[in-house]
């Protein structure tokens, strides 16, 4: 399975279904509808529910670790679920992995699909399933030792536990790992999705009309110089390519606090309108890295100015 797949953001959530035929043999039952009960707990940093076994070890992002190779990660997308999407996605031949199911079907009243793929040369097995609506994505991926029945049984029990609760209250900001003086801008947290946090000054973010001022701020996990300066290169150029007068790539290495930072900002234009972005990629001793953007459409210079004192503020937890 490609390495991109082990970082496919998936939530756990409750289950109180009863056992059937397709259960006991090892795949995904279909039109299958969880209700929340006394042993589900909620996925931090969302409304997800899941009955997840005591041994099983909470990780960021939002990954419950069994051992050394075994997780299953659970993720939800404030996104649309676009199933012919996904599904044309999925159902790409991996050059690594071997499928050994893949199905389409109804999970939670709403459309899903379902593939298990092994590695037989790494003992690796998957489980992926991955469902929605027109609001939020849910995307939930295992991985286990191929030779380990358990662990497979284990992880497909968690799947099939998987709920919403949609009246729990949380801080979807519990799972962050950094922490910055909001005061500055006074914006509000609009969106999280998995390991990206959007803020603006109202509290919304919506995907059909993005032209407004925020930050988001991008957990990337342990990465090296040389990484981190491929991802600046590529993200700057990005933003250089939608101006025709925009030709200097003047992204530069400085300190930030205590911490290394790739700083780079440039005019740029989103639909047509005109804003301004500037973003860093700090990383700590510990090699751990993140990404801050922010971007203004106006009020461009005090925004801007606003953001660069924000940095100044960053701290990993």
């Amino acid at each position: 399975m490609k390495k991109g797949v082990l970082y496919l953001w998936v939530l756990l959530v409750g289950l109180s279904c009863t056992s059937n035929d397709e259960a006991t043999k090892g795949t995904f039952p279909d039109n299958l509808v969880n209700k929340k009960s006394s042993q589900h707990q909620r996925v931090l940093g969302t409304n997800l529910l899941a009955i997840i076994p005591s041994s099983y070890k909470f990780v960021n992002p939002f990954r419950y670790v069994k051992s050394e190779n075994e997780f299953i990660i659970l993720s939800k997308l404030q996104m649309p679920f676009k199933y012919q999407e996904r599904k044309s996605a999925l159902e790409v031949k991996d050059p690594e992995a071997e499928t050994l199911r893949f199905k389409e079907l109804t999970f939670n009243n709403l459309p899903a699909l379902f593939r298990e793929s092994v590695i037989v040369d790494k003992n690796q097995h998957f489980y992926l399933l991955n469902y929605g609506d027109d609001a939020n994505s849910y995307m939930l991926l295992s991985q286990c030792n191929l030779d380990s029945a358990e662990s497979r049984d284990e992880m497909l029990s968690i799947l099939k536990s998987i709920c919403v609760d949609e009246d729990v209250e949380f801080d979807p900001l519990e799972t962050a790992t950094f922490a910055f003086d909001e005061s500055i801008t006074n914006f509000k947290i609009a969106k999280v999705n998995i390991n990206d946090f959007r803020y603006t000054a109202d509290g919304k973010y919506l995907d059909n009309n993005k032209i407004v001022n925020s930050i988001l701020v991008n957990e990337m996990g342990p990465s090296t110089q040389s990484s981190r300066i491929q991802l600046m290169e590529y993200w700057s150029k990005t933003y250089l390519k939608s101006k025709i007068y925009n030709t200097k790539n003047n992204w530069k290495e400085t300190k930030i606090g205590e911490y290394d930072a790739l700083e780079f900002e440039t005019d740029f234009s989103l639909n047509g309108v005109d804003g301004k972005v500037y973003f860093v990629i700090l990383s700590d001793p510990q090699q751990r890295t993140m990404k801050f953007t922010g971007i203004a459409f106006d009020e461009i210079n005090n925004h801007i100015n606003k953001y660069k004192e924000t940095v100044k503020t960053i701290k990993f937890k």
